[in-house]
């Protein structure tokens, strides 16, 4: 019996023996390698159309020299690059997207025992083989003007819609169905609706709307399923004009940024189930619109702010606190500021809208940031977006303001050539290029102060 009881003690003892062991290597082993192992934060560009050979660039950590990248589309669609190059932070890849179906897709970067993905994060259009006329529709009315515009799948049906921030209260929903445009609205502050932005902060491949409010609140919207849903992220200490969402400080982690009346820009932060604010640098004066990309091109991302004391500021963290910097200035009031290959040279570059009539572009060259003009407008321009408008398979910048017209200036050989594509009788104050009627091609979105969402398309 002694024997017996024995025997069932060393077993015992075994088997707690060995548990534990395996317990205190999880936490001791892996948990360290998974909170400095692999991530993802960016990718650039973002879009890009069918048959079309290019090289695409993924920003994160971790990432080895046997990384390998799928990207995952509509019905279980996989594109595999041709030839990866990796190093630790930064992964170039290059695609052959010829019988690629148009449509999002996910990027999913794994190595070893390390993966992570960024939902829906790419999309393939279709190219065009002609060029037409831009033919003008309003897709939608306010009660009151249209601040800014997003273009998103926000209810999660694999659709781009239209979200537009309204001054009358609320956001608008535009969504193309059944050959026409159908209108909803959430009621969200009692102040008006400066800007608005989409996000996945909790990298689940559901995205959700944030909104900057007249009365001082940053708040997120999300679609359950059955019924939208209003959360609040912050409150500031003025009034808060701009958002944008991105993995600022490199950690890995999606945060809000945001531009505020009281001259400061603001990072929130998810943490351990409710939000938390910092400001991470501030101007001389109100700032007006904030993004997240690597502008410098150096494998890391900066956050980058719109001035009205005239100047572009940049914002980088390193060894654990934010620097600022000026990187350049107009002659009067800067409004936007976005980040895209505009010239398509294949390197980043920032494009900014000033109350001087210009858009200008700022770029990182052999470590100096050098400014150019790519054009004037006939008032101050309020807005300004990168993107394949036409569908010819390059970028082009397309800009808005005061004088109510849309204008595209293109890069052709180192010269760049303005185009009028449209006019409204009302000055404009957003703009996007995307594809929101889900045939495959884009369109350019243009919110109004007359209260209207405008859409232009080349037919």
């Amino acid at each position: 019996m002694i024997k017996i009881f024995s025997l069932i003690k060393k077993f015992i003892i075994f088997i707690l023996t060995y548990h534990l062991r395996n317990f205190l290597f999880f936490f001791i082993i892996i948990i360290p390698f998974s909170l400095k192992g692999l991530f993802l934060s960016y990718i650039y560009p973002h879009y890009a159309i069918q048959d079309q050979i290019l090289t695409v660039y993924i920003l994160g950590s971790g990432f080895l020299y046997n990384t390998k990248v799928i990207f995952l589309g509509p019905d279980s669609t996989t594109i595999v690059p041709i030839e990866i190059k990796a190093d630790w932070n930064k992964i170039e890849c290059s695609l052959d997207l010829g019988y690629s179906i148009y449509g999002n897709y996910s990027v999913i970067v794994f190595n070893n025992n390390f993966s992570d993905t960024m939902w829906k994060c790419f999309r393939i259009t279709k190219k065009s083989y002609f060029q037409g006329q831009w033919v003008e529709t309003i897709i939608g009315l306010g009660e009151a003007p249209m601040l800014d515009v997003e273009l998103m799948d926000g209810d999660h049906d694999n659709l781009v819609e239209v979200y537009a921030a309204c001054y009358d209260d609320n956001l608008y929903h535009f969504k193309f169905e059944h050959s026409k445009w159908n209108i909803s609205l959430t009621k969200v502050s009692t102040w008006g609706l400066n800007g608005v932005v989409g996000g996945d902060f909790d990298n689940n491949g559901l995205y959700e709307i944030y909104v900057a409010c007249r009365d001082h609140c940053i708040y997120q919207i999300f679609y359950s399923g059955l019924a939208w849903e209003l959360q609040k992220v912050g409150e500031l200490t003025d009034e808060v004009w701009s958002l944008y969402t991105g993995d600022g400080n490199n950690n890995g982690i999606m945060e809000i940024y945001a531009a505020c009346e009281d001259s400061q820009i603001y990072q929130f932060s998810h943490i351990n189930g409710k939000w938390e604010g910092e400001v991470i640098g501030m101007g001389l004066d109100e700032m007006e619109s904030v993004t997240v990309g690597d502008g410098d091109n150096d494998g890391r991302l900066e956050v980058y702010a719109a001035c009205d004391d005239n100047s572009i500021y940049r914002f980088q963290y390193s060894q654990k606190q934010w620097c600022t910097e000026i990187i350049g200035s107009g002659s009067n009031q800067m409004e936007d500021v976005c980040i895209g290959d505009g010239d398509n040279d294949g390197t980043l570059e920032l494009y900014t809208a000033c109350r001087d009539r210009y858009v200008y572009q700022f770029k990182y060259e052999n470590g100096q940031w050098n400014k150019n003009d790519l054009g004037c407008g006939q008032d101050g321009i309020l807005s300004v977006c990168v993107g394949d408008g036409n569908n010819d398979g390059f970028s082009e910048i397309y800009a808005v303001g005061f004088d109510g017209f849309i204008y595209k200036f293109e890069c052709n050989r180192n010269s760049w050539q303005k185009e009028i594509i449209g006019f409204t009788n009302s000055s404009l104050r957003g703009i996007e290029v995307g594809d929101v009627d889900n045939d495959g091609f884009n369109e350019i979105i243009v919110s109004s102060l007359n209260s209207k969402i405008y859409m232009y398309k080349l037919y």
